[in-house]
């Protein structure tokens, strides 16, 4: 729903599209952890950019776990924000993406989520579940 009102907001000029595999197994997973990555990409990765932003979702089986992958072709993320987000010890009024971190990890007991800058442009936030693990 986020990601469809960003499409009519940008009036063409952001576009989203997910790719879900048929296979995956029914289960559920921690609520509110993609829209905050999908609202960083929007804010911080497409709306600087001149050429159309794509966001794409990605969900899939992979060895036995959910993989899901979040990208966008915008400017990418910058080492200085990479650092920030991977440091707990540093401060930032950044929330969202840190947020999400701290909850998967109280979740899932590890790290599941790891944020790239793309060479081709752009960020991606894969996270990767364990096995048929169910949010309580």
């Amino acid at each position: 729903s986020y990601m469809n009102i960003q499409e009519i907001r940008f009036g063409g000029k952001i576009s989203y599209e997910e790719i879900i595999s048929e296979d995956l197994p029914d289960i559920m997973i921690p609520g509110m952890i993609l829209q905050p990555l999908a609202e960083n990409a929007v804010k911080h990765g497409l709306e600087p950019i001149e050429h159309p932003g794509i966001i794409t979702l990605k969900v899939d089986f992979i060895d036995n776990q959910i993989g899901i992958t979040l990208k966008d072709n915008g400017i990418g993320i910058s080492n200085k924000a990479l650092s920030f987000i991977q440091d707990d010890t540093l401060y930032t009024k950044s929330l969202g993406i840190r947020n999400v971190q701290r909850r998967l990890i109280l979740h899932y007991d590890c790290k599941v989520m790891e944020i790239t800058r793309l060479h081709e442009g752009g960020t991606q936030c894969f996270i990767k579940l364990p096995p048929y693990q169910a949010f309580r």
